[in-house]
């Protein structure tokens, strides 16, 4: 089964609009990697901007052949999700947020949209402390939340009082098997060639890389540091017997990869403006 990914696309219909016209010329499934929608922040409606992106979506999933599977990314809102929801009850999306899906016998997919807590940066729905034992500096950091049915400023102490990366992994591993899973994570794994951010620092996640260094699983695709690619000089990193991906990305142009679930690592090619 080929695979197409690409991430952090920020709401640009163009950019997605290539993306799916790639994968329905190469006979692909979509995987989408999280930061889908555009920022509601500002806007005199974020209701009405989430239904309308929801029916772009709509229209266009319609005409792809192979299902889509997305989880969403820390710029992303729990305000936009129920306009998505009719979507996967048609058929049209699997939305993957701590739930796995069968893509082919003996073969799942699995999804996970949470990041760290980033120190300086705006603290969001899908915000998380990394593990259990992470105890936040309570300094002046803008905390903006959402729940279904509105938007609002919160307080870091909501983000610290919800489960860790660490606690909802151990959840997502009873999901499927991991060593048969592939993993749709929009966080990359702490320390590698994938979270690379400008300033030279790493921002992955800890328990992202500690689940994949216990589980193995084949393939793990990432987003979130739109940068790493280009500042590490690699797209693609082994951690054991995982194949880890990140693009790289850019909400002006397409970064996608694309391979074959029977072989991934030989079949993995890199599409779009990065190429």
């Amino acid at each position: 089964m080929k695979l197409l990914f690409f991430t952090d696309i920020h709401g640009n219909r163009d950019v997605y609009l290539e993306g799916f016209a790639l994968a329905e010329a190469r006979g692909a499934a979509v995987l989408l990697g999280g930061d889908l929608m555009p920022d509601p922040f500002g806007h005199p409606d974020p209701v009405a901007l989430y239904r309308e992106e929801a029916g772009f979506f709509a229209a266009e999933f319609a005409k792809l052949s192979k299902p889509v599977y997305l989880v969403y990314g820390n710029h992303d809102y729990t305000l936009s999700l129920p306009p998505l929801e009719p979507l996967e009850a048609a058929g049209r999306c699997r939305i993957l947020h701590g739930k796995a899906a069968p893509l082919e016998p003996d073969l799942w997919i699995a999804g996970y949209p949470s990041v760290p807590v980033t120190p300086g940066f705006p603290s969001k729905d899908f915000d998380r402390r990394d593990d259990p034992a992470w105890v936040p500096v309570l300094r002046r950091q803008r905390v903006l939340l959402s729940t279904r049915e509105k938007m609002y400023e919160g307080t870091l102490r909501e983000v610290v009082e919800r489960p860790s990366i660490e606690e909802d992994l151990a959840r997502l591993a009873l999901e499927s098997d991991p060593a048969r899973t592939i993993y749709l994570m929009h966080s990359p794994p702490a320390d590698t060639a994938l979270d690379h951010m400008y300033g030279g620092g790493h921002v992955g996640s800890r328990a992202i890389r500690r689940f994949i260094e216990r589980f193995q699983p084949p393939v793990t695709l990432h987003g979130h540091i739109h940068e790493a690619p280009q500042l590490s000089g690699r797209w693609h990193q082994s951690l054991g017997r995982t194949l880890m991906i990140n693009p790289g990305s850019s909400d002006q142009w397409l970064h996608a990869v694309l391979f074959d679930t029977e072989d991934p690592g030989g079949t993995l090619e890199r599409l779009g403006a990065a190429t």
